[in-house]
């Protein structure tokens, strides 16, 4: 017997969403000078032929604003078997969460990060203005990212893939390499999650979203191919 307890707490979200410039925010990492990194975008995660014309650019950034990132094809159930990077021109906490770093910081504060990033300026203008959610050239930063919050930075998260067989949870937080330093995981749009501020209730919620029953339960309403941000909220029983 399963009895329902009503709405659940939780709240599902999308990763960060590149509005079409995926192939630049993505990068893999050179090497690391102190407080840069040296990167080169991977254009071959871009569709656009706009972005593919631009190819691959090579430079240094700021080492704040690179994050460990996770992609749908990363995930397996209980844990990832690899992640890449991702530039993320805001900042983790205060003004500039949602809008993006201000041009102006970014030009004077970080300015390593801002002439890697104006190399793909017209693309990333035009794409944010074609694509991006409720954005305005004239109140946000032409490199801003959707999907970015301060749920994006939060210590722990919950992820499962949005497109997948089956619903394979796992846990993350933060990763610390020979590159990036006790950074938060970042996803991209492919991947749900819910964050959470301790690691104990994470791990409550992976392991009732990948029991037998919750998985009977979301495959009575869902197709393979879109494992919504409703998962949490239908998938609270006791039994």
């Amino acid at each position: 017997i399963v009895r329902y307890l009503g709405a659940s707490p939780y709240k599902g979200r999308k990763g960060i969403e590149p509005c079409g410039a995926k192939g630049v925010y993505l990068v893999e990492i050179l090497e690391r000078k102190n407080d840069l990194l040296k990167i080169s975008n991977l254009i071959n995660r871009s569709r656009l032929k706009e972005a593919k014309d631009l190819g691959v650019h090579v430079g240094f950034v700021e080492a704040e604003h690179v994050y460990p990132m996770v992609g749908g094809r990363n995930i397996e159930k209980w844990g990832l078997n690899s992640y890449i990077y991702m530039v993320v021109p805001h900042f983790s906490y205060g003004e500039g969460i949602y809008r993006g770093i201000p041009v102006e910081t970014l030009q004077s504060k970080y300015y390593r990060t801002y002439d890697w990033l104006f190399y793909f300026y017209n693309l990333l203008r035009d794409t944010r203005i074609r694509s991006a959610k409720f954005f305005d050239i004239k109140q946000f930063p032409w490199y801003r990212l959707d999907n970015v919050g301060d749920y994006t930075f939060k210590p722990y998260k919950v992820l499962w893939q949005e497109q997948a067989k089956a619903v394979d949870c796992c846990v993350v937080s933060s990763i610390s390499d020979d590159f990036v330093s006790d950074k938060k995981v970042v996803t991209d749009s492919k991947v749900l999650f819910v964050s959470f501020d301790t690691e104990n209730e994470a791990h409550y919620l992976c392991g009732v979203l990948n029991s037998e029953i919750i998985e009977q339960i979301i495959q009575g309403y869902t197709i393979d191919t879109n494992r919504g941000t409703d998962v949490e909220k239908y998938s609270h029983p006791t039994i």
